[in-house]
């Protein structure tokens, strides 16, 4: 497990390493012990950011369990199921933005408040954090729209080819006649 973590976070920072490396020469490639991190970003993070992030990623795990689990084994609560996916999809990005906003409000106030301006480099976390939050949101989001829509086409397979005007010109043709 730790060994396909490191594997993992490797393969996000290759990109820009060969950056780095093929670029100017007075740019230094940090020593691993120094480097920014996913998993950094998080520890970091303010408390009220953290705790956004948490619920985040438990919204991607349910939203994900709750696909799948009513795919492989469909029950008599599958309204129930589909509704708290409609929730996840709907919540998610709005919780991701809001954690966001916070986060580089927190910032912005921060390097109002400090002189000289903070580097890039410093700014950086605090940008990731930031956009960790977004990326979760949507992640959330997509998982339980897309698991919404699957297991609404499973439901009611009739919905998706009968025509729309069916059911709106029967009760027509009956008051006509």
């Amino acid at each position: 497990m730790r060994k396909l973590l490191f594997l993992t976070l490797a393969a996000t920072a290759l990109p820009a390493l060969a950056w780095a490396a093929a670029g100017d020469p007075s740019l230094t490639v940090l020593p691993p012990d120094q480097r920014l991190t996913g998993l950094l970003v998080i520890s970091h993070a303010k408390p009220v950011v953290l705790v956004a992030m948490i619920v985040l990623f438990a919204a991607v795990i349910a939203a994900a369990a709750l696909w799948v689990a009513e795919a492989t084994h469909p029950t008599h609560r599958s309204g129930s199921i589909m509704g708290w996916l409609s929730s996840i999809a709907a919540g998610a990005p709005m919780l991701g933005l809001s954690a966001a906003a916070y986060g580089l409000m927190d910032a912005c106030i921060g390097i109002a408040n400090v002189r000289p301006v903070p580097t890039l480099s410093i700014l950086a976390p605090g940008l990731a954090e930031a956009l960790l939050c977004i990326t979760l949101g949507c992640l959330a989001s997509a998982i339980a729209a897309i698991g919404e829509r699957h297991l609404k086409a499973r439901l009611h397979p009739l919905d998706a080819t009968a025509p729309a005007d069916r059911t709106a010109s029967a009760p027509l043709a009956r008051t006509a006649t």
